[in-house]
Order: C-alpha cells, then sequence, then structure tokens
C-alpha cells in the first residue's frame, strides 16, 4: 500500500527525527495516490482523526497521511473504515518516534528503582492489553534494548499484586542483604515476561507466547536490571 511505504520511507530517510524534518519532509514531498483524482472535499471529521496520547509526530503524520487518503476516497470504499486502518498502520510504522507520557511502577526484583513505563494499550491502541507495559524514556520515547539483536526489541512486563509466599521477615531479610526494598503485600508491581519485538496482538497471551524462547522452548525471561 502507498499509504505504509510512504510512511516507511519517512522513517528510514530519518524525516521522523524532529517535527520540523517532518513537516519539512511532508511540505516538500507529499503523500500522492497515482492516477487517483480527488472525490472528497474538506477535512476528515473529527470523530476519526483525533489527537492521541502519542506525541506531535505520529499526530502529524496521521494528519497528513489520513488528509491525502480522505481527498481520493470515493464512499463505496468505505471511509469510515479506511481511517482507523491507516491510523494503526502508523501505530506499527511510527512506534520509535512516539512520546507517551510515562508512569512511574515498581519491579519486584528490585521495588527501591522506580521504572518509566507506558501501558501497551496505549501504545498499540488496544484496550485487552492494558494490563502490559513497556518501559520508556523520562520524555516517553520506546526503549529499545540496546545491544541486543536488531535493536528493534523490547522487554514486556506485566502487572501483578504481591502475594508473599513466604514470612514477611525472612522477605525482608533478603531485600536488606540483595540491598533491594521488601515488597508490600497488596500492592502491585511490574514482573518481566519476555523480551520481543511484537507488540500488536489481540490478547496478552498470545503476545507473552510470541517472545524469545531459550533453548529449551520456554519463554526467556531476562533481567530488567
Amino acid at each position: 500500500m502507498a499509504s505504509r511505504e510512504f510512511a516507511t520511507d519517512l522513517v528510514n530517510e530519518g524525516h521522523t527525527a524532529s517535527e520540523e524534518k517532518l513537516h519539512a519532509e511532508l511540505a516538500a514531498n507529499p503523500l500522492t495516490f497515482e492516477g487517483a483524482e480527488k472525490t472528497q472535499a474538506g477535512d476528515v471529521p473529527v470523530e476519526l482523526l483525533q489527537p492521541s496520547d502519542l506525541g506531535a509526530i505520529y499526530d502529524d503524520a496521521g494528519k497528513h497521511v489520513c488528509g491525502q487518503a480522505w481527498a481520493v476516497i470515493d464512499s463505496v470504499h468505505q471511509p469510515d473504515k479506511v481511517i482507523p486502518q491507516l491510523l494503526e498502520m502508523l501505530r506499527e510504522v511510527l512506534m520509535a518516534s512516539f512520546r507517551s507520557k510515562p508512569e512511574k511502577r515498581r519491579h519486584q526484583d528490585n521495588a527501591r528503582i522506580a521504572l518509566s513505563v507506558v501501558s501497551l494499550d496505549k501504545v498499540v491502541g488496544n484496550a485487552n492489553l492494558k494490563e502490559l507495559y513497556v518501559r520508556v524514556s523520562e520524555d516517553g520515547q520506546m526503549h529499545y534494548v540496546e545491544d541486543y539483536e536488531d535493536g528493534t526489541f523490547v522487554d514486556l512486563f506485566a502487572l501483578r499484586e504481591y502475594k508473599p509466599a513466604r514470612l514477611a521477615s525472612a522477605a525482608r531479610k533478603e531485600a536488606e542483604e540483595n540491598e533491594t526494598e521488601a515488597l508490600q503485600t497488596g500492592r502491585k508491581y511490574l514482573y518481566t515476561v519476555g523480551r520481543t519485538n511484537r507488540l500488536f496482538g489481540d490478547s496478552p497471551s498470545e503476545l507473552i507466547n510470541g517472545c524469545v524462547k531459550g533453548d529449551d522452548g520456554t519463554t526467556k525471561v531476562f533481567t530488567a536490571f
């Protein structure tokens, strides 16, 4: 599809590195559809194209791509369905350019340190994934694992309520020895469920099952610290 190729080129050629670069490229080389004539006037309806929580680069690219497509889509092609599909495609292609609002969550392996994370449903737009989290930087940019494979992998976390399986005194002693913080009963903590470069799926189990496997064929869990 021309729109996916256009968005991919924006990323590969570095035009999504900043808002200024993106705006300059969109103005100089807008998305076009060869042989297509304008069939609709005006902007994309507000109910189909609303501001996201993913930052200006995603929103501006979405406005451009959807606006260019809207102008040439005939009503028989169901533009009210095409626009959401375009926005979902842009979530996949432009993920590295997202700027989400991070939240602080503590990890069960070291509760003393609060990690900057964002719920996966905000990243991919699927409410079924709201209990899964990925790390982001302080400014909300996706945190990819350095020096691992091709640099597109992220660690995937789930949120779980802590229910101690042993005496609290023993847990406190271990925390002191490891210079961490004792986990609090009833409080929710992150725990690592895997490492993946595929964040789009219908359910948490689908994503977790698609994580990197160890030599024994089971999901390999990497340390978060």
